[in-house]
This record gives C-alpha cells, structure tokens and sequence, in this order.
C-alpha cells in the first residue's frame, strides 16, 4: 500500500480542497496568492504498489503488474502524461511495463522491464537524451515517453529546482547491463564527467548562455566501465 503525507496538491488524493486544515498561502508568478492544504497525517493513496517516486511538486508509483502511474503538478510535462493539464489530482496512467523510475524537477527516466530507457519532460539543456537541437529562444519539450537508449538496468534523472534561475542544472544517468556508465545534460559543474566536452548537433550550449559553465551534452556519452551503482543530485555525481 503506498501512503502520502504533506502538502496535499502532490499526494493524488483529489480535490485538494477536501483534505485537510490548515494550509499555507504562496504567491504565484503573476503575484496571485494560491492556498495548498495540508495533510498531517500519512494517509492511504495507492494499494499494490511496487515501487515509488518522489519528486518536487509530483510523484510516480509502479504497480505490480509493471503499470507507471504518476500525479501531481505537470509542469514541463514532467508527468509524461502527454497532456497539457496543469495539474492531476489523481494518479494518471502513464505507461506499462516499466521496472525503475527516477524524475527531477523538469524531466523523468524510465526503465522498462525490457531493459529500455525512456525519457520526457523538458529538454532545454539536452537531459532528455535524445539528441534533439537547441537554441537559445526556445525552449524544447517531450509530453510523452520516447525510447532513448537500449540495454539499460538502472538511470537517474538529477536536477535542481530552488537555484534554477541562477544557475539552472538537470541531467542524466544511465547504467548499461554490461557495467557501463552513460552521462548527458546540463555539465556546469563538470557533473557528467566528460571532461567538459559538448556533443550538441546545434551551436547552442549551456556555456553561451553561462559562460562560467562548462558546454551541455544531448545524447548520452559512455563515462566509465565496471560500475555496479550510480547516484545524482544537482550538481555532481558518484559512481561504484
């Protein structure tokens, strides 16, 4: 059974409205104020739940049967849900078939039982992996699932949400079934481990927009051989 607690908007219980008191105002980006509910309390979400994800302002839960299903806000179509909908207050059927999940604040990854690894969300800094090109006045999105790499036992999708106007970072891991360790995404701290390399098909990189950072990478690279575990958080990576 999987359980849920805090603020509400993110637990797929409904109508968030109906919860529970108290709740917390914020302000929106157009200064408007937005009340979010809270539950203090762990309460029942979800029953047959296998395994579980956790993301800012969302959540991702795989049933038994393999089916990803995923809540919460759908901002930079995290989601994958393949619809524009701001917000789903109850949990979503994403895909089937799927083993491991791991999303950030803009995108998510995927494994699939066949050892596939898919991706969506936004793509501005190539995390998604899927070479696509960039340029410095738009910025790029997958809405739904699309195939990204082969042979993939594991991945990690990293990124960071409070400093992202700052210095934005979202990237991605990914470990191959043969112990090789692929990287791609935002590299401004040297996070992917390619010595600070681009392989943009475009002339947009990160570092032309922030030239303190090292250049980005939109199709993953192969980092290292014989690893067994990999981990990410925002701006720097491990490797067993």
């Amino acid at each position: 059974t999987l359980w849920g607690f805090c603020i509400a908007d993110c637990l797929g219980l409904g109508n968030n409205g109906d919860v529970i008191n108290p709740y917390v105002t914020d302000i929106d980006i157009n200064g408007a104020p937005v009340n979010h509910y809270l539950q203090t309390h762990p309460v029942q979400i979800m029953t047959g739940v296998r395994a579980i994800c956790a993301s800012d302002t969302h959540a991702f839960a795989i049933t038994t049967d393999g089916t990803l299903w995923g809540w919460g806000k759908n901002s930079d179509f995290s989601l994958g849900a393949g619809d524009d909908e701001a917000q789903f207050w109850r949990p979503e059927k994403i895909m089937t078939g799927v083993y491991s999940i791991s999303s950030s604040y803009t995108h998510t990854l995927a494994v699939k039982t066949d050892h596939t690894l898919w991706a969506w969300g936004r793509n501005d800094f190539g995390q998604l992996g899927n070479g696509q090109p960039q340029n410095m006045q738009q910025v790029l999105f997958t809405a739904k699932p699309i195939k990204i790499m082969d042979n993939v036992q594991s991945a990690c999708a990293a990124g960071n949400s409070v400093v992202y106007f700052m210095n934005p970072s979202y990237f991605s891991l990914a470990l191959k079934t043969d112990g090789t360790l692929w990287a791609w995404g935002s590299n401004d701290y040297g996070q992917l481990g390619n010595g600070g390399v681009s392989n943009f098909t475009a002339a947009y990189n990160k570092a032309s927009e922030y030239p303190l950072t090292l250049p980005a990478v939109n199709t993953p690279v192969k980092i290292l051989d014989n690893v067994t575990a990999m981990s990410a958080s925002d701006f720097h990576a491990l490797s067993q």
